[in-house]
């Protein structure tokens, strides 16, 4: 039996913790045992124990500082000089940064007899895992799910591609992202995510958030807010589909959103239209609920909300941008409004909701489309070919 150690090196939870989750759910375990080290206390904890999988948890400081703002800044400047160079002092910098947690993992894989590492999030949080596997001589996976490549670098890159045995990108456009900034083309295999038949709960959003007039339509946008989300955009063809009438409201789905976006809805005199959540623990069953989801993004790698939307046959409405053309078939399983233009998304809007056939020949189309082309088995499938290709 292979024995594997699972690095989740995000720390917030979201759509790379569940994709992690699934793989260990599916994976055979007949031939493979999963060790998994997460480097925050999130749900997923307790989900991947409830599989009978050993977890272990070190609260990394550089990836658990962000509830300090002052100590986040500082190290943001420390990482900003070390990379400002673009040197190999950029290596040794990360080293230093991590040197706690490199010391931690490195012997957590002694103690259990590891073979390989597989560490998932992005190419520059995975970069730690480099270190552990040249230190120990393993075989190391690194599972890319962004387009960040803040902080990366060409020596970076050349030190990743002689120690990475694999990368894993989950959609081509992710792949021809680091290829450019320096990963080695041959090593890069394109995986999508999977995802398996949801258990949806039942909610009543009108109740929960409380809104009066139930003959509006409920819209709505999943994640944390950063500056690539297009919920800016999203308000503001919100306001447009107001000013002809009152039948629309904005469910915001996600973490740090309310802070970042309040002063808009204000200015857009949206405050009747527009409701926070914050976080919660499923976002799927809002999704399964609402009327219509809406994914603006102006960058994303591979979204799980997507097949999330059409595994519940909950209608979407997403930006016209480059990787998505990789993924949909465009007026068949979602319709695409052009990124950055609030009237071609707010008429978008306004014609699909009144298009009831439309609506259910879309639904029906991306339900039948996820489970053909990423069900769990398929992905589970891929990922263990790669170990298979990799000790042959």
């Amino acid at each position: 039996m292979l024995n594997i150690l699972y690095i989740e090196t995000g720390t917030q939870g979201g759509g790379s913790f569940e994709s992690l989750y699934l793989l260990l759910k599916h994976i055979d375990r007949s031939k493979y045992n999963p060790i998994v080290l997460f480097l925050n206390h999130t749900r997923y904890v307790e989900l991947v124990k409830s599989l009978n999988i050993q977890v272990h948890t070190f609260k990394d400081p550089v990836y658990t500082i962000n509830s300090n703002r002052i100590l986040l800044r500082i190290m943001r400047l420390f990482r900003l000089l070390f990379n400002l160079y673009q040197t190999y002092i950029s290596i040794i910098g990360e080293y230093i940064l991590h040197y706690s947690l490199i010391k931690y993992a490195s012997e957590l894989a002694i103690k259990e007899k590891i073979e390989i590492i597989h560490c998932n999030n992005h190419i520059n949080r995975n970069f730690f895992c480099n270190f552990i596997a040249r230190k120990l001589n393993l075989i190391l996976i690194s599972h890319t799910r962004t387009f960040s490549v803040e902080g990366f670098n060409r020596y970076k890159a050349g030190y990743s591609n002689k120690v990475v045995a694999k990368y894993i990108a989950v959609s081509a456009r992710v792949k021809e992202l680091w290829v450019k900034h320096g990963l080695d083309d041959k090593k890069v295999k394109v995986i999508h995510n999977g995802i398996e038949s949801v258990k949806v709960n039942k909610i009543n959003i009108r109740d929960k958030l409380k809104i009066c007039d139930n003959n509006k339509k409920v819209l709505a946008v999943v994640g944390s807010y950063n500056h690539t989300r297009g919920y800016e955009l999203m308000l503001e063809a919100l306001s447009l589909l107001v000013r002809k009438g009152s039948g629309y409201c904005l469910v915001i789905i996600g973490p740090d959103t309310k802070e970042a976006l309040t002063s808009l809805v204000k200015e857009l005199r949206l405050e009747s239209y527009v409701y926070f959540t914050g976080q919660v623990e499923r976002a799927v069953d809002y999704i399964a609920n609402i009327d219509l989801l809406i994914i603006p993004y102006s960058v994303e790698p591979f979204g799980r909300t997507l097949l999330e939307s059409w595994m519940v046959k909950t209608p979407v409405i997403l930006s016209d941008i480059n990787y998505i053309r990789d993924v949909v078939v465009a007026g068949k399983n979602c319709i695409l409004f052009n990124y950055g233009n609030a009237a071609d998304l707010a008429a978008k809007v306004e014609n699909l909701l009144k298009d009831k056939e439309m609506i259910r020949s879309m639904v029906e189309h991306g339900f039948a489309y996820v489970n053909e082309r990423y069900g769990v088995k398929q992905y589970v499938q891929k990922v263990e070919t790669i170990y298979k290709e990799i000790l042959a």
